[in-house]
């Protein structure tokens, strides 16, 4: 064997060696090391509160986690302020600067569906307390999410309307993808049962003047008045009342925020969210922060938990990923959380009434 060709393989080894080694440590769970996480909350503009309880929930679990294994962790947090694009942004800052292991969020599902064909090209292990159509993810397990179909949802409320005697109905929602499907699986839902939807109607998300739809939600009648809509809840609860709407009034997901904001216009409202957290980590909760949790600072308390375990594993990204996929259920503090074999995601609900500004279950 010539002198040149010992040179030629010699040189080709090295080369495998290297390039073996950057692919190791860029696939690597980071078991001996720091686990470097990064986080994708709403900080900032209307929703920060929902943001604020998330990385709440998002901090105190990793501080239980580095309490419970001898890893550190490194946390890497960013305000996607509730925008798509942002979220696109900040996502590829944490993957390609700051080469986090994995990441939490975002939260909203405009930003889930933005981020998802990003999430799926890094192929980096993504778990959400959010919800996407599985249309909008390449691979419906990768962000795994950590939030209740709202499909599910909403037809589990509108069968809770029915079975309270009411038959007539007004929807009043937003053109917000997440805000939309719940309008319209509600309605679809309550149509199916016998009863009657006088109409629905959908406004912008940014605004400011929601009298006409308001009205014309009054003048159809309704018993009930059913808000699939978090942007607006605030808006279309004090026209309500300023047009003197005095039938029941039934929502989704209500927060202490919007509960605060809109104290005066709801007194009554009945609405369907996920079940309270166990006892322990409010209790937790309340100790850490003086204040009890709000959602969804518990399903952001699961999402971390059950990556920070991932990510402490032996194995690459693929191995990770492939783990999410398969999974088909996990014990949070929000509850017994599932994933169906067609990519639903299963939470235990209950049925709220606000009453003398308490959340009565």
């Amino acid at each position: 064997m010539s002198i040149k060709t010992k040179w030629i393989i010699a040189t080709t080894v090295i080369i495998l060696i290297i390039l073996g080694f950057i692919f190791y440590l860029n696939n690597k769970s980071t078991v001996d090391g720091n686990i470097r996480i990064g986080a994708i909350f709403i900080l900032s503009g209307d929703a920060a509160g929902w943001g604020e309880n998330a990385k709440k929930g998002f901090d105190l679990a990793v501080k239980d986690f580095k309490e419970t294994y001898d890893i550190g962790v490194e946390t890497i947090i960013e305000d996607s302020q509730g925008d798509p694009k942002t979220a696109i942004s900040v996502f590829q800052k944490l993957i390609t600067l700051d080469k986090v292991d994995g990441v939490v969020g975002p939260l909203f599902q405009a930003e889930v569906a933005a981020v998802a064909s990003n999430i799926a090209s890094a192929n980096i292990p993504v778990i959400t307390p959010s919800y996407a159509p599985i249309i909008n993810r390449d691979n419906p397990r990768n962000p795994l999410m950590v939030w209740m179909d709202p499909s599910l949802e909403a037809y589990k409320i509108a069968e809770y309307v029915f079975d309270q005697g009411v038959r007539t109905v007004a929807v009043f929602g937003t053109h917000d993808s997440w805000e939309n499907e719940v309008s319209d699986s509600f309605a679809s839902r309550f149509k199916e049962l016998g009863g009657i939807i006088s109409t629905k109607e959908l406004t912008q998300t940014d605004d400011t003047d929601v009298r006409v739809p308001i009205i014309k939600i009054i003048n159809t009648k309704p018993e009930a008045v059913f808000l699939g809509t978090y942007y607006q809840f605030i808006h279309a609860t004090k026209v309500l009342n300023e047009f003197g709407y005095e039938g029941k009034l039934y929502s989704i997901e209500v927060d202490s925020y919007l509960a605060t904001e809109a104290k005066d216009y709801i007194e009554g409202l009945e609405f369907i969210t996920p079940e309270s957290y166990s006892n322990n980590f409010i209790e937790k909760f309340e100790r850490e922060y003086g204040i009890k949790p709000g959602i969804p600072a518990g399903q952001a308390y699961d999402a971390t938990i059950l990556l920070l375990d991932l990510l402490r594993q032996e194995g690459p990204r693929e191995k990770i990923i492939k783990t999410m996929e398969n999974l088909e259920s996990y014990e949070g503090v929000s509850g017994a959380i599932e994933w169906t074999k067609d990519n639903r995601t299963i939470l235990p609900t209950a049925i709220f009434k606000i009453q003398d500004g308490e959340f009565i279950k």
